[in-house]
């Protein structure tokens, strides 16, 4: 037979009171990369969807997505891997070619097929330059109770998409189209950290 071991020794101290069930919080679910800005393209209308869903997952400032044809983002008849930035701010960001992800392509897809799968002409056909877009969706958003956001920290979301996902500073930089690393240093600052 063996020995039974000794209790614990008690505290000296009493324990905390414990607190009413009404006064407990719930413990938030785990976040998930892109959760928010899932929801938020979910209030949208599907023409102010199309804007924000390319901001949010391929990263385009709103003088490259109102440059934006179909050529840059078709292959052939079908929607291409990745998109073709033709003109930016910068020489950095002319010419690269971020990846077209599962999000972004679903939301593309609808514009293009709901337009009759044109293989050319302008993919957002409303202006983003001005303020009426953003008028709309801050009114979408407030009507579904959400956060208002605007396209250039749509463009941070992507950053931090990103170094979510596991991409290097490298890629970052080349996906965003900066000239140097100072440029992406400054987003991965205000980063969460994989």
């Amino acid at each position: 037979m063996g020995v039974r071991p000794e209790p614990p020794p008690r505290p000296t101290q009493p324990a905390p009171p414990r607190r009413a069930p009404a006064q407990r919080r719930a413990t938030p679910p785990p976040r998930r990369p892109g959760a928010e800005a899932a929801q938020l393209l979910a209030a949208l209308e599907p023409e102010d969807r199309l804007p924000y869903a390319i901001a949010f997952y391929a990263g385009l400032r709103r003088s490259e997505i109102y440059r934006l044809d179909w050529e840059d983002v078709l292959d052939g008849d079908h929607i291409a891997t990745r998109l073709i930035v033709r003109r930016s701010k910068s020489e950095a960001g002319t010419s690269r070619r971020p990846p077209i992800v599962d999000n972004l392509r679903t939301v593309l897809v609808t514009a293009w097929e709901r337009r009759g799968r044109p293989l050319s002409g302008k993919v957002v056909d409303r202006s983003v330059m001005s303020g009426k877009i953003a008028a709309r969706v801050d009114a979408a958003w407030d009507a579904a109770g959400l956060n208002r956001i605007t396209l250039h920290e749509c463009r941070h979301t992507y950053a931090s998409l990103l170094m979510a996902a596991g991409y290097t500073i490298k890629e970052l930089m080349e996906f965003m189209g900066h000239a140097d690393l100072q440029m992406v240093n400054r987003y991965v600052k205000l980063l969460p950290q994989p």
